[in-house]
């Protein structure tokens, strides 16, 4: 399970935060600049989702949400 609710523009506030290039951030994660859009469009964000993009930018530091507290 992943980010519920608003899961995609919780993704996209967080790459804009980081002032991130969404061409290039798509062309990283191997997917087009459509289907990064499509995320955040997506109510539910899947955690395999979240997990490519923390990978690649290094910027989540907190637990997951699967974590122990």
């Amino acid at each position: 399970m992943g980010f519920l609710g608003n899961g995609g523009i919780l993704l996209e506030r967080a790459i804009r935060r980081k002032q991130l290039n969404i061409s290039e951030l798509a062309v990283a994660l191997n997917i087009t600049f459509k289907t990064l859009y499509n995320w955040f469009k997506r109510k539910v964000i899947d955690e395999g989702i979240i997990e490519r993009y923390r990978k690649l930018t290094h910027i989540y530091h907190g637990p997951t949400p699967h974590s122990p507290k």
